[in-house]
């Protein structure tokens, strides 16, 4: 395959490859994802707040797009906040969503691993080709933490500037930056939302169909179940800025991406109309009969419960014990690495851990049931590294 022209930007950094192969070996890691932890802090122009604004860069397939503004085809930039030091060897520009004429032409990388303020020094200037998967490999590795693509023009377009996906491999340097607390206000695309967050644990409620939610956090990354007036639910995953001051990622319903979920803290005094739930697990059930327990979280290919996941056993154990007429099937699901049977076998021992815990804290064991289906009932894609994430859940069912 010919390569594309393309200009060197430093003389020790050399693109090597510019072409349109698949999606990163299995075992890489995407840290331009969000289940890495990448967050958009910047844009300059963006069609919308949904599943065109510039999040949708980071959502690892190729159904969403950033777009600009209406004929905003001018100098454009998009930052990203990575969850730590990448020495970056590898950055993919994806722009297969795209028209011909509306992908992103020429543009520059910059770099800084000091602050989102930089300094910056740019190690990519190039002319992508149109509608297709460029990837760029570095001859020397950078160590960054925040990235800016800055774009000169599009193919000919007169409307949109777009872009499909970014990816970005390279090796981890030191350690996921974590720590951020996510209890307070925050303005997002859908409505106020008011999070409550108690070490791991997190819940909250947004004004949004008089939306619900509960999850769990590891300071970077936060897992959720939403819920939603006339009773509709699903599942969420973002990623935490530096602070706990915004937030990004993707909400699913029916095991399918159904957009972009973003918001920014609140520090004026303007307060969301809902008021967060006592036990949002126990109103879930009474509502859905079913819910996704994330904060049930257990030793890696274990079945042996972490600490972290106290808080929400305990809420459990409450909410089973406030309602003395229910009976629960506990449901174990992984993603899908791993063998079907090893998967199938880990889900049942995680769902009989947790039956076990409820026993030894009073529950009759008569009430609880417990099954695994392994990766057969996936919420998410399992394709994405977002999607696993949320396959991996404890849920609990009303009956049985």
């Amino acid at each position: 395959m010919s390569k594309t022209p393309f200009l060197l930007s430093l003389a020790a950094i050399v693109l090597l490859l510019l072409t349109s192969i698949g999606k990163g070996e299995e075992n890489e890691i995407d840290w331009l994802d969000v289940a890495s932890g990448a967050v958009v802090i910047n844009v300059t122009s963006q069609y919308d707040l949904g599943r065109n604004s510039a999040v949708a860069t980071l959502s690892g397939n190729t159904v969403l797009a950033w777009y600009t503004k209406d004929y905003e085809v001018g100098p454009q930039s998009i930052t990203i906040e990575l969850g730590q030091v990448i020495r970056l060897e590898k950055i993919v520009l994806d722009s297969r969503a795209s028209t011909q004429a509306q992908a992103v032409r020429n543009f520059e990388l910059w770099t800084s691993d000091v602050s989102s303020d930089g300094p910056f020094e740019k190690i990519v200037e190039a002319e992508a080709k149109a509608a297709d998967r460029n990837e760029y490999l570095l001859e020397t590795a950078i160590p960054a933490r925040w990235l800016r693509f800055d774009f000169q023009n599009n193919w000919g377009d007169a409307r949109y500037i777009s872009v499909t996906e970014f990816e970005g491999y390279g090796e981890q340097v030191g350690n996921l930056v974590q720590e951020q607390s996510l209890s307070g206000k925050f303005k997002s695309n859908y409505d106020l939302m008011r999070l409550e967050q108690d070490g791991q644990d997190v819940k909250g409620c947004y004004d949004w169909q008089h939306g619900t939610l509960n999850g769990d956090t590891d300071g970077r990354t936060f897992r959720f179940q939403w819920r939603e007036e006339p009773p509709q639910f699903g599942s969420a995953i973002m990623a935490i800025a530096d602070g706990g001051d915004r937030f990004n990622g993707f909400f699913y319903e029916n095991g399918q991406m159904q957009g972009v979920w973003q918001g920014q803290r609140i520090e004026d005094g303007t307060e969301p109309n809902c008021q967060i739930e006592g036990n949002t697990i126990e109103t879930t059930l009474s509502k859905t009969k079913r819910a996704i327990l994330y904060g049930i979280q257990f030793d890696h290919n274990s079945d042996r419960l972490k600490n972290s996941a106290m808080p929400t056993l305990q809420a459990l154990q409450s909410a089973l014990s406030a309602n003395p007429q229910w009976s629960i099937v506990i449901e174990g699901h992984t993603d899908w690495d791993g063998s079907d049977d090893y998967n199938l076998d880990l889900s049942n021992r995680r769902a009989a851990s947790v039956k076990a815990w409820l026993v030894s804290h009073g529950i009759e064991a008569d009430r609880l049931n417990t099954v695994g289906f392994g990766e057969s009932r996936p919420v998410s894609d399992n394709a994405t590294s977002q999607g696993r994430a949320l396959n991996r859940r404890v849920e609990v069912a009303l009956g049985g």
